[in-house]
C-alpha cells in the first residue's frame, strides 16, 4: 500500500488525521504493527487505527516531504506500507516582530487648501 497526502499549513490550529485500512491476516494470525516515521516522528502520532497530527499550524510541523513506514508482521511474513506526506507552508510564519503598518493618507488639493 502506498498513499500520498498534500497538507497545507495554516495559522489557525487545525488537526489532520487519516484512518488506516483494516488489518486482516488471511490465516487469522495476529499482526504486529511497527511504525518508522523518521523526522515526522516529532509531530505525527499513531493513535489506534489513525495517523494524527494534532495541530498542523504548530511550529514543530515543518514544510517538506516525509515518508512514513508501517511494518506489518504476522510472524511468518512482513509487509511494508508507505505513506508520504507533502507539507506545504504557503503563507509562511507570521513575524512577531513585524508591526502593523501605519495608515498612509494621501492628500488631495482640497486638503492642502485647508492648511
Amino acid at each position: 500500500m502506498q498513499k500520498v497526502f498534500e497538507i497545507y499549513k495554516t495559522w489557525n490550529s487545525e488537526a489532520w488525521s487519516y484512518t488506516l485500512p483494516n488489518i486482516v491476516d488471511d490465516e487469522g494470525d495476529s499482526v504486529t504493527l511497527t511504525k518508522k516515521f523518521g523526522l515526522a516522528d516529532g509531530f505525527v502520532a499513531l493513535d489506534a487505527e489513525q495517523l494524527v497530527i494534532d495541530d498542523i499550524s504548530s511550529p514543530k510541523v515543518k514544510a517538506g516531504f516525509y515518508s512514513l513506514q508501517l511494518l506489518l508482521n504476522d510472524g511468518a511474513q512482513q509487509t511494508t506500507a508507505t505513506i508520504q506526506l507533502f507539507i506545504f507552508d504557503p503563507v509562511g510564519e507570521p513575524d512577531p516582530e513585524e508591526e502593523e503598518p501605519e495608515e498612509i493618507h494621501v492628500l488631495d488639493e482640497d486638503d492642502c487648501a485647508d492648511m
